[in-house]
C-alpha cells in the first residue's frame, strides 16, 4: 500500500496546498482498510491541519478511528 498511499497523499497535498481547496470528500472509504486511512489522515493533518475531511461512509467506527471531520451518506439522498 505504501506507493499507492503516497500517490493519494501527494494528490491531496496538491489540492489542499497548491490549489487552496479547504477540504476533500473521500469516496468509498469503507473499501480501504481503516489503518490506511489513519496513516493518510495523520499525514494530511500534518500539512493541512485545518482541512475539512469528509468520509462518504456513515459507519461511525471508521469515521472515528480515521479521524474524519464528518460524513456524507450517499444513500441518504437517493430515492428508489
Amino acid at each position: 500500500y505504501t506507493v499507492a498511499r503516497q500517490h493519494v497523499i501527494g494528490g491531496m497535498k496538491r489540492l489542499l496546498l497548491d490549489f487552496g481547496v479547504d477540504g476533500l470528500r473521500m469516496d468509498w472509504t469503507e473499501k480501504v482498510p481503516t489503518e490506511q486511512w489513519q496513516l493518510v489522515m495523520s499525514e494530511v493533518r500534518r500539512f493541512a491541519p485545518k482541512a475539512i475531511m469528509i468520509s462518504e461512509n456513515p459507519v461511525l467506527p471508521l469515521v472515528q478511528k480515521a479521524q474524519f471531520d464528518g460524513v456524507w451518506d450517499f444513500f441518504f439522498h437517493v430515492s428508489y
